[in-house]
């Protein structure tokens, strides 16, 4: 499971909940700041993970409420249900990255459409990505009263 901290300076409360939750089997942590005084600055790594923990949480929490659901609806109702909140946080990115673009100059332009290109990436990723990874390796695993598919009987030749 991802746990991601995210404070102002990023110096004191976040940095040391991560190490604490680190010793933690199991759990993969990182903390941000969003001042540019901060120890790490939240970049759009640490966006793009973050959101991909907004799903999964959420299918985790769905896989609990609803446990006789088939597991690819499941996965679209998590997916619509965070998709508000991912499309706001992208969008974010968009408005303050696109005039980087068009009016930065030859400075900044060329930074700016890098950070265009992972905005778009990490808007998809976590429908047409992380979706998919979750329906293929956890259908046996988060399901397990469910058997998998089993294979057509085969036809003897006479």
């Amino acid at each position: 499971m991802n746990v991601f901290f995210d404070c102002t300076l990023n110096k004191a409360r976040s940095v040391v909940a991560e190490r604490l939750y680190r010793r933690t089997p199991g759990l993969s942590v990182r903390s941000a700041g969003t001042s540019d005084r901060s120890a790490h600055q939240l970049t759009e790594a640490d966006l793009v993970w973050a959101d991909k923990v907004v799903v999964f949480d959420r299918m985790r929490e769905n896989l609990r409420k609803f446990k006789a659901m088939p597991l690819e609806q499941l996965t679209d109702l998590s997916i619509n249900e965070t998709l508000n909140r991912s499309l706001g946080t992208s969008m974010t990115l968009l408005l303050s990255s696109l005039p980087l673009a068009l009016f930065g100059g030859d400075a900044l332009s060329g930074f700016a459409l890098v950070l265009l290109f992972g905005i778009f990436i990490s808007a998809s990723s976590s429908v047409f990505i992380a979706a998919p990874i979750v329906l293929y390796s956890g259908r046996t695993r988060l399901r397990r009263d469910v058997a998998p598919p089993s294979a057509p009987p085969a036809v003897r030749a006479t």
